[in-house]
This record gives C-alpha cells, structure tokens and sequence, in this order.
C-alpha cells in the first residue's frame, strides 16, 4: 500500500504545479503563516454548484500574495483533466483522506500542506523530494528547488496556448 503522506504529497506539488504557486503561498515560510494556503480556501463545484461529491471543478482562493497590493486575494479554478496529472482529483482523494481539513471542518483553518501527524510540511523536503525524483530520471538533481513547480507549471500551458 502507498503511504499516506505520499498522498498528501501528490496533492500539494500538484496544487503548488497547476495553480503555479509561490512556496510561501502554499508552504510555510518564515513569516508566512497568516497567508499560506489553508483547507478553507478550496471550493469543490460540480455544474457550477457547491458540491462534497465528486467534483468537475476546484477552485482555490489565496487572502494574501506577493502580486497583491491592495489586498484583495486571489482566486483561480481549474476543471477536472482527466489525465494523470489532475488537481481536481488530487484534491479531491485529499478531501476524502482528510475531511476535517477541507471545507468546514475542524482543521479547515489550518494549512492544507500538512503531514499526517500535523505537521507543517517545509520548503526543504518538497525541495528535496523533487531532487529525489529529478535523480531518478537522471536530470541534474541541483537545478531542482521549489520554485521549479510554478515554472514547471507555466510551461506545461505554453502547448496548449492558454493564458492566466
């Protein structure tokens, strides 16, 4: 069986790759707690209708981001893929793995980049993680940081000719 925490993993490097977060926008950072992404500010639609069912579409709401002069947070949506590579569904399994951490539960004001103990997870283990993965494929693991996902991210749209 898949440990846990690799399913928590899976969830936040995908959100960090699609949504083309910033670390400190989904990590913790020094500083950074008031503004990192928390449970709370994922909504799960389905045909444009709040859902706790298998959703078609994920949206996500940042309060606070380095762009954001005046403030007024962010929000962007994504629809389910159906390739491997899907935030919807990350999400999603997520949300079934940790209800409590989604939508109202009672975690749902904390982090959503959590291990399974609670814990923050930290800028230097995703860093490391994708350098474990870079090594593998036999890239050179030394180019590979978090900020990678946001670029990684923003290429993978160029093929498709979308814009954000």
């Amino acid at each position: 069986p898949i440990p846990v925490n690799a399913y928590i993993i899976w969830a936040v490097i995908v959100v960090a790759w699609s949504f083309m977060y910033r670390a400190s926008e989904y990590l913790r950072t020094p500083g950074g707690e008031n503004k990192v992404m928390r449970g709370s500010d994922f909504a799960f639609e389905t045909g444009g209708v709040p859902t706790r069912g298998q959703p078609e579409e994920l949206g996500a709401t940042l309060r606070s981001h380095k762009a954001d002069q005046e403030a007024f947070g962010w929000s962007k949506s994504h629809f389910v893929s159906g390739e491997i590579i899907c935030v919807v569904m990350a999400v999603w399994h997520y949300a079934r793995m940790f209800p409590e951490r989604i939508h109202d539960g009672a975690e749902a004001h904390l982090p959503f980049a959590r291990w399974t103990d609670g814990s923050w997870i930290r800028r230097e283990q995703v860093q490391n993680l994708l350098r474990q993965a870079a090594r593998h494929v036999g890239l050179p693991a030394e180019r590979f940081v978090s900020h990678s996902l946001r670029l990684g991210g923003a290429s993978a749209l160029l093929p498709r000719g979308q814009r954000r």
